[in-house]
This record gives C-alpha cells, structure tokens and sequence, in this order.
C-alpha cells in the first residue's frame, strides 16, 4: 500500500481542536477529507490560523455518527477523547471500507487493546501528535506550535496484514500535509511514551491552573516527575522499555518547548468538559495494581482529579484568580 492506494477520502473522526487542525492542512495540501462526529452533518466552513494569520479557508464536510455518507472513507484518523475511543471505532465502521486503515492518535492508554477487540481485520495503527492547536467558535483552528507525528503498527510489529505498509502510506500523507512525520516500528512505545509524559505534566498543570512553562518553577514539579517515572515502570512490566532514568530532564524540555500553552487537561477543566484523567493516571493506576507495580502518584493525582473534585478545585481555581471582596468573607 502506498499513499496512492489511499486515494479517496480520509476521514478524521473528532472534530475537536486536533481533528479541525488535520482536517485544514489535509485539504490545503489537495486531500479529499471529511470530519465525523456527533450533531449536525452541515458542512463546516474553516480557516486555519498560523502565526497569527490566515493560511487557509475552506469547506469541510462534516458527518454524522448514525448517517450514512455519501461514500465510503479509504483511510480513517480517530482523534477523539480518549474516553470516546472505543465507541468511535465501533461507531466509524459504516463510514469506511471494510480494508481502511485505522489510526488512532488520541491520547491516553490501552487503544491497542481496543483495536483488537474491536477493529476486526483491517490495518490497525497507532500514534502520537505533538502539534498544538486550540479551537476557535465553530470555524477557526489555531495551529499553536510544530510538533512530530509517529505512527507505528501497535505491537512493534504486523500482526495484521499490511499494517507497515498502512503506516508508510498514512506517513506519506502527512508529510505531504506539512506534518513532521516519522514511521515508527512500534506504534504502542511511542503512545506509552507519550503518555508517561502526560501523565506527569497533564495532571499538576491542571491542578495549579498554569501554562505548561510555569510547572517546573513549582514545588509540585516534582509530582510530574513521580507520576512519569511510575508510568514509565508498568511500560516495563508489561514488555515495553521505556527508559527508568532521565524524566525530569524530558519533562522540563517539554515545559520550555510549549511554554504558553495550556495543555488539554487544564483546557477541559476550565471549560467544564469531562476530563481524560481515567485515561491516562487513572489507567495506570488500576493496571499497576493488577500487575502488583507501584504507582502512588497516578492514584493520587487520578483520585484528586476525578469529577467530583475536579469541579471544586475549577470552583477553588476561580475563586483565586477572580478574588473576593472583603465583604463576602
């Protein structure tokens, strides 16, 4: 399979941030691609905003869930939730062939595990994207920084036939996108590494309501760091070496390098929307234990940023930020 095998449409499924963000550079770049999701199939009018600009305007064509499409996707990008992951994939396959190849780039862990409970025998692929972006209304994406792509089959190896092939066309597009991409030979290492910095920075930016930049000037920094190497440790005990050293460093040049950025988690929680703690500290928590690895600090920072609290501590964040008049104490 090559890039020209997979002419026809693309489908992304998660018109979020992200999704928006694909879906913009994809039609720039002469893609055919369309975007699923949830509510109204009406057509999407988009601009791409970069450095302050303007790249790009176009029309997307939206679907949705539940309404068949007028033809069916050759390739197919799920970047939802990760708490939504499962249901995209059994809720996408009406829209694509039956040999799509499918990639999951959401964040969060146990997706593998997903696709092969669920995704039957098309190519099954698994990645990361480091790229910012943050939705603006219905009609504008800002792209906020440049970041890699990686995409591998999810076990370090085919275990579906034309997996590698799948990736290799899928990396062609997005480089033809503009996309920093790598092929990587095992899609399930770059998720986990991802991860263990996500589970570390996530979470305490979240918690102390500060840009990414300011984590590393706090006391709790040192949380990030705990939870990263404890994600880290159950990557090992289930056969994928993440390395056991060297967490502070990564995570302080993940701070530098997204500076301004408010990462997704603190985004959710300030807009009120669910956020992906069970899916990220909450995960390794509860796989920690059914593997007898320890991991404190992701049970502590999931317990504190689970939904109950995760309101209070949004209802405490603005409390701080708005100030009280005196009278009101």
């Amino acid at each position: 399979m090559s890039a020209a095998d997979l002419r026809g449409v693309v489908l992304i499924q998660g018109p979020g941030a992200i999704g928006r963000l694909l879906a913009a550079r994809f039609q720039r770049a002469g893609v055919p691609v369309e975007l699923l999701g949830r509510g109204s199939p009406a057509d999407l009018s988009l601009s791409l905003i970069e450095n302050g600009q303007i790249s790009h305007r176009g029309v997307v064509r939206r679907r949705a869930l539940g309404l068949p499409g007028a033809t069916l996707a050759r390739a197919w990008i799920i970047v939802t939730k990760a708490y939504d992951v499962r249901d995209a994939i059994t809720s996408g396959m009406s829209h694509v062939t039956p040999d799509a190849p499918i990639l999951v780039l959401s964040n969060g862990l146990g997706h593998d595990e997903s696709l092969r409970e669920l995704a039957g025998a098309r190519p099954t692929l698994l990645g990361t994207i480091a790229c910012g972006a943050r939705a603006e209304g219905t009609d504008a994406v800002h792209a906020l920084g440049e970041g890699s792509v990686l995409i591998g089959p999810p076990s370090g190896g085919s275990t579906r036939s034309g997996e590698d092939a799948a990736a290799n066309a899928l990396g062609s597009l997005f480089q033809l996108a503009g996309f920093v991409t790598d092929v990587v030979p095992d899609g399930c290492f770059a998720q986990w590494s991802k991860a263990a910095l996500n589970c570390g920075l996530n979470p305490v930016a979240a918690l102390l309501g500060v840009p990414n930049g300011a984590v590393p000037r706090t006391p709790y920094f040192r949380w990030a760091i705990e939870a990263a190497r404890e994600t880290a440790g159950l990557a090992r005990a289930t056969g994928l070496e993440l390395p056991e050293h060297g967490w502070c460093e990564r995570l302080r040049a993940l701070c530098d390098a997204t500076a301004p950025n408010r990462c997704s988690m603190l985004q959710d929680l300030e807009a009120g929307r669910r956020l992906e703690i069970d899916h990220l500290n909450g995960w390794v928590a509860r796989r920690a234990r059914r593997l007898h690895v320890s991991a404190p600090r992701n049970r502590r920072l999931a317990e504190v940023l689970s939904s109950e609290h995760a309101q209070l501590l949004l209802k405490l964040q603005r409390f701080v930020r708005e100030g009280v008049p005196e009278a009101q104490y």
